[in-house]
């Protein structure tokens, strides 16, 4: 079968990048041929610069010239490297097909994983599957991200997420929030299933992680570049990276306050968070994929509580939690560990939860 994927396709984040990997990787586990979909994002609910963020052309120009200035050369030349590598990772894999409409020949379609349920932006129809030229239309570890019932109601929009979810034959979200809202907008109980990075085993594939060669002993910082720069988070990371004689490298993203900057490809930052003594995040997929290569970690929760306070609470990493950012506290977490058999047993359920779910789809859009 042709097989669609419909999810941020075009976000340069490793952990986008990442999920949608994994799905595709899955999906031909089962025989299947798999794509990312094209689409254009409607950003109405968010302000005229981000607008010319994302929609690249000579009104962007003032906007990324202002970039350079507040963030600086070294910065900007980081992202524009980071944006080149994640696109060659895309383009090496195949990852992503045509336009959505242009497809005809689709048997079946995945929405999912990652926030792609979030009004956030704007109402974007095509992220629940409506126009999408397929009738066998499932979603998978999707997420409303920050998007609540308050939200939705906010900006008059309960019809159109209800006519979304409806539109759906088989719903499976990613946390309790967007289980909650599945319930209360649309009447329905979804399934709640890992996100694809769990979900896919990498080292079944035997993708040959390489050791780093440097023989340095590190904690891994993986942060947005806007966060982590508060300067009581950037002096408890450096004194307690000093106590245990351990580098800083910030990974995917840039702080000039790291012993190392380094950009990789969503693989390659898999394998500096198998290889690192310590792992510093305050997003979702870096906790993920701390997790999933059983390294120990702290996670910051800022304001994406919804998916990623639940997915400390999911894993039983509650105590991974960093609350004051204190030196004592980040030590005191770093000296206890994983409980990583624990980890695992959660993770080998969930991964056979998932496969039935998948499995279940893919025969339904056959008959």
């Amino acid at each position: 079968m042709n097989v669609g994927i419909i999810t941020h396709y075009n976000v340069h984040n490793h952990g986008a990048v990442l999920q949608l990997y994994a799905l595709e990787k899955v999906i031909s586990q089962f025989g299947h041929q798999t794509k990312a979909l094209q689409f254009n994002k409607n950003m109405d609910f968010l302000n005229k610069d981000a607008s010319k963020k994302y929609n690249i052309g000579i009104k962007s120009i003032p906007y990324y010239s202002g970039y350079l200035i507040k963030k600086g050369a070294k910065k900007t030349i980081f992202n524009i490297n980071k944006k080149i590598k994640l696109d060659k990772f895309k383009d090496n894999n195949k990852m992503i097909g045509g336009y959505y409409t242009d497809d005809q020949n689709l048997d079946c379609v995945f929405i999912g994983a990652d926030e792609i349920f979030s009004i956030e932006p704007g109402l974007n129809p095509v992220f629940y599957g409506m126009g999408v030229p397929c009738k066998n239309i499932y979603s998978y570890a999707a997420s409303f991200g920050p998007t609540t019932i308050d939200i939705i109601e906010k900006h008059n929009a309960f019809k159109f997420v209800q006519a979304g979810l409806n539109n759906l034959k088989k719903i499976s979200v990613r946390d309790r929030n967007s289980l909650n809202i599945v319930n209360k907008v649309a009447g329905k109980n979804a399934l709640m299933h890992c996100d694809p990075v769990i979900l896919y085993d990498f080292e079944s594939e035997k993708m040959n992680f390489k050791k780093n060669t440097n023989d340095e002993r590190y904690v891994l910082v993986y942060a947005y570049d806007n966060n982590m720069n508060d300067t009581k988070e950037v002096e408890s990371i450096l004194k307690f990276a000093r106590n245990n004689k351990l580098k800083v490298y910030s990974v995917g993203f840039y702080h000039k306050w790291a012993d190392k900057n380094i950009n990789v490809d969503p693989l390659e930052l898999m394998n500096y968070i198998r290889d690192a003594e310590f792992v510093i995040t305050d997003t979702f997929h870096g906790t993920v994929i701390s997790i999933v290569m059983n390294t120990n970690f702290a996670t910051k929760v800022r304001t994406n509580r919804n998916k990623l306070g639940f997915l400390l609470e999911e894993y039983s990493s509650l105590c991974n939690e960093l609350h004051n950012f204190s030196v004592p506290e980040i030590q005191d977490i770093y000296e206890r560990g994983l409980d990583v058999q624990k980890i695992n047993n959660i993770i080998n359920k969930k991964r056979k939860d998932a496969y039935t779910y998948l499995k279940e789809c893919l025969e339904s859009a056959v008959q």
